[in-house]
């Protein structure tokens, strides 16, 4: 064991690294993207602007789209340390860490393997599912996912100490003041554990306790929404942004049933192609004992995935809460890759490699550098070929051959520790150099700083592009404190002025007249009456 001491300590070094990497590295690259998180953006910029930190509004009308948790985190940081990118996404990153740190902790609890647990950590921190409105952005899904493992970690600790259960009513409290609806997940998932085991092991005062503890977390907003607001505020918050957007399409109207199979395949990738053997192996472990806790596991991701399958609206980032899930199923199935497998085991093993292998020339972009850690995607860019199958087929039965229990005993966990450390390198420095790599999404932050560059400003028009209706363009312009007009939806004036600037994006014509170009940005172009010859 001692001889085992550096390894351990050198390696979770790394493995704190990589999380705090993942979720907190260059987190204010990108600008701020359109749609959710500009919007979301604006609305804590208003709470810090206005004071009010009851009533959600955005460019001064009621926003009743979503409750305040995530809101109030953001003015926050925006309060201490400026409207910025970093403001607007530092939560979801801290999230992210705390997420990955209790998704460890669980595996520890649950196997008492130090290694085990830092392979839980690795594999839900390499998930892609980071980069989609979840860890590294300025919306409440990260907020959600760490509230929802908190309470269902409570929740499974419960199973021996039911008082565990104040603090499942305390996250999910949280939980429903970050996402609504969504945050009432750990309660069938819990139930249902509670089906899977046919067993009750919490004593009904905790029961009761914990629901009192829920509604003292989430319902004061609620209720003081109600006073003001009434009907108004329940017919938006619930009324269209829960109910319609289950039983209509709104957005992504052609997501088929099996939209949520694909997303979570490429999401998830590489360890979802071990997935579905991880399922049915620790599915198969609750026939000998259904107490490990490993039922709670298995219906958390069911009861996520099917839940938001039958939502009629659909997103990737919907399915953020069964991430945690799905790391804790897939990381022991994993871990017999270094131990003595069976036949079965190995077998199965070996499909998932041979899927893995199969798919990675397609899953990593011909240019991107993560092309060089795994060499066998450099010889194809679209489909397999002849020759990559070779090699594949030669590298699995190379695999088929080693693995079974013969001697030298060290040769099975040696095989398998390398083919592990390449899945695991691959996911790891795919997101790593994917942040690396990470530029910022030019024109709007470049734009609106020429602008501001701009002495003695009253006036911003816009021709070709909508600089005031899109909330992305919304968030850079409003804090010009300028008014904002755009051409194709108002008229021109009769005569402009020197407090005027036109912004017109390519092709639409520039404005006619004596004017003169003040500066250019991508495919803008800004133009200034003209003062002198």
């Amino acid at each position: 064991m001692s001889r085992l001491r550096p390894l351990w300590f050198v390696t979770l070094i790394a493995t704190a690294v990589i999380v705090l990497g993942t979720m907190l590295w260059r987190l204010d690259a990108q600008t701020v993207q359109n749609w959710d998180e500009s919007i979301h953006g604006q609305v804590s910029r208003e709470m810090v602007e206005s004071g009010e930190w009851v009533d959600l509004q955005y460019r001064g009308g009621d926003y009743f789209r979503k409750p305040p948790l995530s809101f109030w985190l953001r003015s926050v940081t925006i309060a201490a340390l400026g409207d910025t990118v970093w403001s607007l996404r530092v939560w979801s990153g801290i999230a992210g860490v705390l997420t990955a740190l209790l998704v460890g902790w669980w595996a520890w609890q649950r196997w008492r393997n130090r290694w085990i647990a830092l392979l839980a950590v690795l594999v839900f921190t390499a998930g892609r599912f980071v980069f989609f409105h979840v860890f590294r952005s300025g919306e409440g899904d990260g907020l959600l996912t760490l509230f929802v493992t908190l309470s269902l970690y409570a929740g499974w600790r419960a199973r021996v100490d039911s008082r565990w259960l104040l603090l499942t009513g305390a996250a999910t409290g949280l939980a429903v003041l970050t996402k609504s609806a969504a945050g009432f997940l750990p309660i069938p998932i819990l139930l249902l554990d509670a089906l899977v085991t046919r067993s009750w092991p919490y004593r009904w005062k905790h029961v009761l306790t914990a629901a009192l503890v829920f509604l003292a977390v989430a319902a004061p907003w609620h209720v003081v929404e109600h006073v003001r607001h009434g009907s108004a505020f329940w017919n938006d918050y619930l009324g269209f942004h829960v109910f319609e957007r289950a039983t209509t399409a709104i957005h992504n109207p052609d997501a088929g049933p099996l939209y949520y199979v694909t997303s979570f395949a490429r999401r998830f990738f590489p360890f979802s192609l071990f997935f579905p053997f991880a399922f049915f192996a620790m599915a198969w472990g609750l026939r000998r004992d259904r107490r490990t806790g490993d039922a709670l596991l298995l219906a958390w991701f069911v009861v996520v995935f099917v839940f938001f399958t039958l939502t009629a609206t659909k997103f990737d980032w919907y399915l953020a809460p069964l991430y945690p899930a799905a790391a804790l199923v897939v990381t022991p199935w994993l871990a017999t890759l270094v131990q003595r497998p069976s036949w079965k085991v190995i077998g199965a093993q070996a499909v998932s490699f041979s899927a893995v292998l199969f798919f990675l020339p397609d899953t990593v972009h011909p240019e991107s550098a993560a092309r060089w850690i795994y060499p066998l995607t450099l010889l194809v860019h679209n489909k397999p070929s002849a020759l990559y199958l070779v090699l594949n087929a030669v590298a699995i039965a190379v695999f088929l051959l080693a693995m079974p229990r013969t001697r030298p005993r060290w040769l099975a966990p040696v095989l398998g520790g390398y083919a592990l450390g390449k899945v695991l390198l691959f996911a790891v420095s795919f997101s790593l150099l994917t942040i690396r790599a990470l530029r910022p999404e030019p024109p709007l932050p470049h734009l609106a700083a020429l602008i501001e560059q701009q002495p003695n400003v009253t006036t911003l028009y816009s021709r070709g592009t909508d600089l005031i209706h899109y909330p992305a363009a919304y968030w850079y312009f409003e804090r010009l404190d300028l008014r904002l007009v755009d051409l194709e939806r108002a008229p021109a004036p009769e005569q402009f002025t020197a407090g005027d600037l036109i912004v017109v994006r390519d092709p639409a014509e520039p404005p006619t007249g004596s004017f003169d170009v003040v500066g250019r940005s991508d495919d803008f172009t800004v133009y200034r009456l003209s003062t002198g010859p």
